[in-house]
């Protein structure tokens, strides 16, 4: 399935595109492992975790919120 999806990434853009979006995709996994690693060798595991998974656990928050309202207003248009 991973193949198939790099073969349409690779047909979409065309090859001069292409180069270019791979160089920014490099530079930006870059940028990222060496933040990662300089507050991972800083900061202990269970904060690296906290601070990995804290925009997750604010979607589920907003997401659980959405859906509450969603069913809270589904059960008061059904209910009349």
């Amino acid at each position: 399935m991973s193949l198939v999806g790099d073969a349409a990434f690779v047909t979409a853009l065309g090859s001069g595109k292409l180069g270019i979006v791979l160089v920014y995709q490099s530079l930006a996994v870059l940028a990222t492992v060496l933040i990662g690693g300089a507050l991972a060798d800083r900061l202990p595991r269970l904060c690296i975790a906290g601070l990995v998974l804290s925009p997750w656990y604010a979607l589920a928050g907003v997401r659980a919120v959405v859906r509450g309202t969603c069913v809270g207003f589904s059960i008061a248009v059904w209910g009349r």
